[in-house]
């Protein structure tokens, strides 16, 4: 006996930056990582989870003290070993079907590769920078959480999730899920969309980035339930939850580069143009290379703390100006 009591989604985004004002990362694939956690009532030492398609660096652990656990392919599905079941804690419930149930709580950990980020080629005044979606199989506890990369958050009026069936031409039970009340929009994908209604999120900041906690309307997700129950096994991996949003720059962090930026170029350029006319120079060789260093620094520092910034070009343009103030510093001494 298993039963799949809870299960949370925690996503993390992994988008290459495709702006045109920046340049493509040749060597990496936008990916997501997917890391499900789930609370599993069993009185059996393996496992079965559904296995998908282009991913790396699979990883099944403990919950409690992250201890990884083996796992082998079998039919399209990996086959988890749980080990001895004295190793995992009793489920404790007032009326127990069986005594020796165990609460299994594990968490599968996975990058799927060559996902899709829709970039909008960035537009400064609209502020995007791509808009994408995922689907999971279905919502047993009515939250999932999603973090975005450095410099980035969601644009929140945008998000919609839906819930999506394929009735498979079976008329009368789809009548049936209409009743129960969620809001049909139409056919997605093939399949009959029905939104389900979310409370506003609750924003974390973790290791620098945004993540976002949703939770399921309380109302509908009563119905998901419902829905779940009168469909039992007729629709079996019909069922799909799906999340489609839209992601943006951080407006104020894009703004103070961009400004430093032209701030830095500007002065450079109009210090250049005095000295072609005969002035002589007040910023010197020394400052240009300090400036120029720490532009540099700044951009190191950046790249390694994976901020996707639409900078590249006018970063370089800005340190190509410094570079030909030294060079006329120079031939001017």
């Amino acid at each position: 006996m298993r039963k799949l009591d809870q299960n949370w989604w925690h996503i993390r985004d992994k988008p290459v930056l495709t702006s045109k004002l920046s340049f493509n990362h040749p060597f990496r694939s936008c990916s997501r990582n997917v890391r499900q956690v789930m609370d599993i009532i069993t009185n059996e030492t393996r496992l079965q989870a559904p296995l998908g398609r282009n991913f790396v660096r699979l990883k099944v652990r403990k919950k409690s003290n992250g201890e990884e656990l083996p796992f082998l392919e079998e039919d399209g599905k990996i086959c988890i070993n749980l080990g001895s079941l004295e190793d995992w804690p009793l489920y404790h419930t007032s009326n127990p079907v069986d005594p020796e149930l165990r609460h299994v709580k594990i968490e599968i950990d996975f990058d799927l590769l060559n996902q899709n980020f829709k970039s909008e080629k960035l537009d400064l005044f609209k502020n995007r920078f791509y808009t994408s979606a995922f689907s999971i199989d279905q919502i047993v506890q009515p939250e999932f959480y999603i973090s975005l990369p450095r410099g980035t958050k969601l644009y929140k009026k945008s998000s919609i999730l839906l819930l999506l069936l394929n009735f498979n031409e079976n008329t009368s039970l789809e009548e049936m899920v209409d009743a129960i009340g969620l809001e049909k929009l139409g056919i997605i994908n093939n399949k009959t969309a029905y939104q389900i209604r979310f409370e506003k999120p609750s924003i974390d900041i973790e290791e620098k980035a945004r993540r976002y906690s949703y939770l399921v309307n309380f109302e509908d997700f009563e119905r998901i339930k419902i829905i779940n129950e009168l469909l039992n096994d007729s629709l079996e991996n019909n069922e799909e939850i799906y999340f489609g949003y839209e992601v943006n720059y951080d407006r104020k962090l894009l703004f103070i580069i961009w400004i430093l930026n032209l701030v830095i170029s500007t002065v450079a350029i109009l210090r250049i143009l005095k000295i072609f006319q005969g002035e002589s120079s007040e910023i010197g060789f020394l400052s240009y290379l300090i400036i120029l260093l720490s532009l540099i620094t700044l951009n190191i520092k950046l790249y390694e703390d994976e901020y996707l910034l639409p900078t590249n070009l006018i970063t370089y343009f800005s340190m190509a100006v410094l570079i030909c103030g030294m060079i006329i510093e120079v031939i001017n001494i």
